[in-house]
């Protein structure tokens, strides 16, 4: 998505990435097949080689960086070209592998600018009606048409 998204809007478009070292998150939990539902999970101290534990190196509760236009040619700031391992946990979350959350990156070459907190908190889980509520054609073919659906 993040691909096409630059192809359409080219420099208009800034692509911040979010990550943090440890906390709380929402995510659908998984164990080999089988799922269990969205749920609250937590997230482990990150290991030694990830952006994340340079970012809490720093000893700053939270911090926005601009990888955009900066050279990265010093000494002290030539980690941030890694390769690192990054943290990206998606919609699911396996917390028997999760060091699988984990994968070698160059950060400035997958962000515009990242945004870093050392503690995080689950966000809240709306619970919302039923789609039937909100969708009383349903989803079948030709949904919508004349009816000023999608």
């Amino acid at each position: 998505m993040g691909q096409r998204l630059r192809e359409a809007l080219g420099d208009d478009l800034v692509s911040i990435g979010f990550t943090f070292a440890r906390g709380y998150f929402n995510a659908v939990l998984t164990s080999g097949s089988h799922t269990y539902g969205l749920q609250e999970l937590s997230a482990e101290l990150p290991p030694d080689d990830s952006y994340e534990a340079y970012f809490l190196s720093t000893r700053m509760p939270r911090l926005a960086l601009d990888l955009r236009d900066r050279p990265f040619a010093s000494d002290s700031s030539a980690w941030l070209h890694g390769p690192l391992l990054h943290r990206l946990i998606g919609a699911t979350y396996d917390r028997n592998h999760a060091e699988a959350y984990f994968y070698l990156t160059d950060l400035t070459q997958d962000f515009d600018a990242t945004i870093f907190f050392v503690d995080t908190t689950a966000s809240t889980i709306l619970v919302l009606p039923r789609p039937e509520t909100f969708f009383p054609y349903g989803f079948g073919d030709g949904w919508g048409a004349n009816r000023g659906g999608l």
